[in-house]
């Protein structure tokens, strides 16, 4: 009993078909025809020849599609037909009839797929080429940033169909649907991707139909030429700094209501829908809280507009050091959609304070305080008499100064000024000069540059007239502390003749000092006491009670048995209370 046919494997082809008169796929005469009596030796190589040519003309259509335009692969491939080298007008046929496709720059695909990217969230992309298939997946993650989810991965064609041979250009051969050298193989099961949801594909190999037979199952399909880069990490990269915001970048800054109150807030500096293209660049104007003790957090942070802080995805985190007290203006440039770079006025990433994000937030003070730290200090000194007697004074009004700028918790909250008082002249009733309140470095400058000058009085010192320029200091609103230091030897003039006479300028010492109190300066002295005032006399007696009057309610400090830490202690420079705790993030300005 004879068995039916129901499949033939077609000579010319390879493929196995039905068995019908002829080949579906190459048209070969499979069945009658001219090739039903071949027993004759003439007709038999005939057949052969005739079967030779149709199996050089299909690899030879196989090779021209394979080498795409490559004409060092095509010679190689030429030498992988089946019936040998082809002829000259064999090849310019199938040179001829070989389709061409049209095909789209690889930067098109690109923007076509971050178009997907946008509108999904999520999206695989499968560049299919000669050497297998690569495929890069590509999503928003928490940062709301387009990403890879890690390494572009190529998949060899041998990955996805064993059969294919392990010669690349017989590979070529068999993908563009050529038998070639191993023609008794059977290449089969194409293996699945394994790849869900959004899927754009890009094609090299049209035309191609293993390659096809893969293109097939997925419906966005782009047609890339060869010569384009090849889908890597690079390229992803590249796609990926062009992609548009998701949402706006916005910087973390801290808002103080009229009660002290701190909300965290945002300012944008990017919108949604901003690329990096032109590498945009944004300013915004800030200002340093008061009390810095360590750089500030410069956060840059995505979410939707309105979108509190706390729910924002952090995407840059630098710690910039920026003067307390001060208006900055800082300067941001887009450099891709996950890539901000401060560019004014610099600072360093600090990842192990991203990574505290958003628990970073909880480390800010309910309340603040810009003036807690704040200091107006003034301090005056006697710069009559010799210069050796002058010089200690001096010194130590500068090292009081420096002391000041090295240890307070807020230099830049300091302002000083330095008052140097000269005795009386018939010329002029008082010499003095002040710098004005300054800051604590201009100060300094200011003290070390004062010069002695004559001492014409042995008995008193116009420290009546330092109290005078010192009560007409243009003194900050309270709550700022405010701070008078007094550094001399002799004793202020009366306010009346006496033994010594009477202030020219009519100066009342005490009524100044009692003004300066109510008006809530808190003052010191600092007494470089001369010999003449031990010895027990009126006038002695009369020096030691001004001057312990001038240092009330505490007791003068004498120069020589002081230092400037000491001095700044005891004239209370440097608040009492524990330092208040740090804002890490800019003060918004307000609108």
């Amino acid at each position: 009993m004879s068995t039916a046919l129901t499949e033939v494997a077609c000579p010319v082809c390879t493929h196995v078909v039905p068995p019908d008169p002829s080949c579906g796929r190459c048209g070969w005469v499979l069945f009658g025809g001219p090739w039903v009596d071949i027993a004759a030796d003439d007709r038999r190589l005939e057949f052969h020849a005739e079967l030779t040519a149709a199996r050089r003309r299909f690899d030879l259509t196989a090779a021209v599609l394979a080498a795409g335009g490559d004409q060092e692969l095509l010679a190689r491939l030429l030498k992988l037909l089946r019936g040998g080298a082809p002829k000259e007008a064999e090849l310019a046929d199938a040179r001829r009839t070989s389709a061409r496709h049209r095909t789209e720059p690889l930067a098109v695909a690109g923007a076509a797929a971050l178009s997907r990217l946008a509108r999904h969230g999520a999206l695989a992309v499968v560049d299919v080429r000669l050497d297998g298939v690569a495929v890069a997946r590509i999503d928003v993650g928490e940062r709301h940033v387009p990403g890879l989810t890690g390494p572009v991965r190529l998949h060899p064609w041998r990955e996805l169909m064993p059969t294919l041979p392990q010669d690349a250009d017989e590979l070529a051969i068999v993908l563009a649907g050529g038998a070639g050298l191993g023609q008794a193989t059977r290449h089969t099961g194409l293996a699945d991707l394994g790849l869900d949801g959004d899927v754009l594909v890009l094609n090299r190999l049209p035309g191609l139909p293993v390659p096809d037979a893969l293109v097939s199952r997925y419906t966005d399909v782009w047609l890339v030429a060869r010569t384009e880069p090849a889908l890597d990490d690079r390229v992803i990269a590249s796609w990926v700094a062009r992609a548009p915001l998701h949402h706006d970048l916005s910087l973390v800054l801290v808002d103080v209501d009229p009660q002290g109150v701190t909300h965290p807030m945002t300012r944008t500096l990017f919108t949604a829908g901003t690329t990096a293209r032109e590498l945009p660049v944004a300013r915004l104007t800030v200002d340093a809280p008061a009390g810095g003790r360590e750089p500030l957090v410069l956060a840059v942070v995505s979410g939707p507009a309105g979108t509190p802080p706390r729910q924002c995805a952090p995407i840059s985190v630098v710690r910039c050091e920026l003067r307390p007290s001060q208006r900055h203006e800082l300067e941001f440039r887009l450099d891709g959609p996950g890539e901000v770079t401060l560019v004014r006025p610099g600072g360093s990433a600090d990842d192990a304070t991203a990574n505290r994000w958003p628990e970073l937030l909880d480390d800010m003070p309910p309340r603040y305080q810009s003036d807690a730290d704040a200091l107006d200090f003034a301090i005056a000194v006697e710069l009559g008499g010799a210069a050796e007697a002058v010089a200690p004074r001096r010194k130590l009004v500068v090292d009081v100064l420096a002391h000041l700028s090295a240890h307070h918790p807020d230099p830049a909250a300091v302002r000083a000024a330095v008052i140097g008082y000269d005795d009386h002249l018939r010329a002029r009733n008082v010499l003095h000069t002040t710098s004005g309140f300054v800051s604590l470095e201009d100060a300094e400058d200011f003290a070390a540059a004062l010069l002695p000058s004559p001492a014409i009085e042995p008995r008193g010192a116009p420290v009546e007239d330092a109290l005078a320029v010192a009560r007409g200091l243009p003194w900050r609103s309270l709550p700022v502390a405010r701070r008078l230091v007094l550094v001399g030897g002799r004793p202020p003039h009366p306010a009346a003749d006496a033994a010594i006479s009477r202030c020219p300028n009519q100066h009342d010492w005490q009524f100044l000092l009692r003004q300066l109190e109510s008006d809530r300066v808190v003052h010191a002295a600092i007494w470089d006491r001369p010999d003449w005032t031990e010895r027990g006399n009126p006038e002695a007696r009369r020096a030691t009670q001004a001057w312990h009057a001038l240092a009330s309610p505490q007791r003068p400090m004498l120069l020589h048995h002081v230092d400037a830490a000491f001095v700044v202690k005891e004239a209370k420079a440097v608040r009492d209370a524990g330092p208040q705790a740090s804002l890490l993030f800019p003060l918004a300005i307000k609108n």
